[in-house]
């Protein structure tokens, strides 16, 4: 069971922010990656986990501390 009025809302929210192709990498990412699914129903499952299926779409691009310590001794010791 889906309820598509609440789907339905939580896509055009997030059309109104991104593009279509982002919300479509998102479903299809849900689809096929089971570490981005949980136990509940799908679509409120799809939807409690929204955020983390961005952020695995979106691969941060901030360095972690060891990084940023190496490249800071790189640059300063060569």
């Amino acid at each position: 069971m889906v309820n598509l009025k609440a789907l339905a809302a939580q896509f055009a929210k997030w059309k109104s922010r991104t593009d279509s192709d982002t919300v479509k990498a998102m479903i299809d990412l849900y689809m096929t990656d089971a570490s981005v699914r949980g136990n509940n129903p799908g679509w409120t499952d799809f939807l409690g986990h929204a955020e983390m299926i961005n952020a695995k779409l979106k691969p941060s691009t901030e360095e972690d501390e060891w990084t940023r310590l190496a490249r800071l001794e790189e640059e300063e010791y060569g």
